[in-house]
């Protein structure tokens, strides 16, 4: 039995891993809810300067905040003396209309 085990569980740990990471955090569900018809002053009052803006194409605008992040690697036995901790952004957008207030958000990263 465990000979049938021991190749199927690395499998079943992966693909329930990956499920968890594809979920929104409850944090992005709130930015999204919390901005949806607020001004545009009050949102970048809340995250500060955007770190970039561009067109969405429509008349309006995206607001772009980055937050750099990093973890530490997680190495199965212990990772070798030096290894560098995983690094990534946390990307904030928040799409601006016409009318200067947000109608949509999108949230990437942890």
């Amino acid at each position: 039995m465990r000979r049938i085990l021991w190749p199927v569980l690395p499998c079943l740990l992966f693909v329930a891993c990956a499920g968890i990471m594809d979920r929104p955090s409850p944090d992005a569900v709130q930015f999204d809810q919390r901005w949806m018809g607020q001004p545009e002053a009050k949102i970048i009052a809340a995250l500060g300067p955007p770190t970039r803006e561009t067109s969405d194409a429509k008349g309006g605008h995206i607001l772009v905040w980055e937050f750099p992040r990093t973890s530490p690697r997680f190495c199965l036995g212990g990772c070798p003396p030096g290894t560098e901790p995983d690094r990534w952004s946390a990307v904030r957008h928040a799409y601006i209309g016409m009318d200067g207030a947000v109608y949509k958000t999108y949230w990437s990263g942890r």
